[in-house]
């Protein structure tokens, strides 16, 4: 027990870290934005998709409003896999394409038809949308107290093509199977 705990922290300090790299040199101190953006890259990283053509970019879909403000151009130049990774903002017709989703609070009314729809395509699925994985996603956001999280469900990315590292399942606050 003491071990998982010990991993658990190390684990954290890692992503705190590659946080600091990946988003600057600005003060120690990050903001919930900026946690956020370093945890969707590590998820994409700690993530593997079914086979798919590697000369494609790697689509990060941002579904409603853009939660990562100026961050977001950072993700574009960046790449996983050999792939560059795109930012675009599709529209519900759209959706098939994306490799993630990140799914605004502001489209919350709309969850039932987007994880529906999403749910054909080996896409995951991120949202902060309180109980977002009890909704049908894959990652969800969550706060402990001031501390951001993430909740996993791994039965749904699972039933979608989607591998999730152990790396990964053991930073989770609850995976769901």
């Amino acid at each position: 027990m003491a071990h998982d705990a010990s991993l658990i922290k190390k684990s954290i300090r890692l992503l705190g870290l590659l946080a600091m790299v990946l988003f600057g040199s600005q003060a120690l101190a990050r903001s919930e934005v900026e946690i956020k953006a370093a945890y969707v890259y590590n998820f994409v990283k700690f993530v593997t998709w079914p086979a798919t053509d590697s000369d494609t970019d790697f689509q990060l879909c941002i579904y409603g409003d853009n939660p990562f403000g100026t961050f977001t151009e950072k993700f574009n130049s960046l790449s996983v896999r050999g792939q560059n990774i795109v930012v675009t903002y599709p529209d519900i017709s759209q959706i098939s394409t994306c490799n993630v989703l990140l799914i605004n609070h502001s489209e919350e009314k709309f969850i039932p038809e987007i994880i529906s729809l999403a749910a054909k395509y080996p896409i995951l699925t991120i949202s902060e949308i309180e109980n977002f994985t009890e909704l049908g996603g894959c990652v969800g956001f969550i706060k402990l107290g001031n501390i951001v999280r993430f909740d996993i469900n791994l039965e749904k990315a699972r039933a979608v093509g989607l591998d999730i590292s152990s790396k990964l399942l053991k930073l989770a606050n609850e995976v769901k199977q």
